[in-house]
Order: structure tokens, then sequence, then C-alpha cells
């Protein structure tokens, strides 16, 4: 399950900074904060984009 901001969200969700992204697998919950969004990325630069909480 994915939710951004507390409620669920559908792959067509267009992510904007300060997003807080969470994503439950099995019992492990893992969340994100979007720090940066570009129309493109290298992987260089991907892991500046978010940071884990």
């Amino acid at each position: 399950h994915v939710n951004v901001n507390g409620k669920p969200a559908r792959a067509s969700y267009d992510v904007k900074e300060g997003d807080v992204i969470e994503i439950t697998f099995g019992q492990k919950v893992t969340k994100y904060q979007v720090l940066n969004v570009t129309e493109y990325a290298t992987k260089e630069s991907a892991s500046s984009m978010y940071k884990e909480l």
C-alpha cells in the first residue's frame, strides 16, 4: 500500500515537493519526504530528491 500525505495514492498521483510518501510492505512501513522534483533525473541525482523519515 502507498499513502501520500496520509491518504491512499494511485499510480497516476503527481508527486510534489514536501509530500510524505508512506510505503507499507507486509509489516514494514517506510516513510520518505520529497525534497525536489524534476522532469528527468539521473541515477546520481535521484538520491538527493528524497529523504527517509
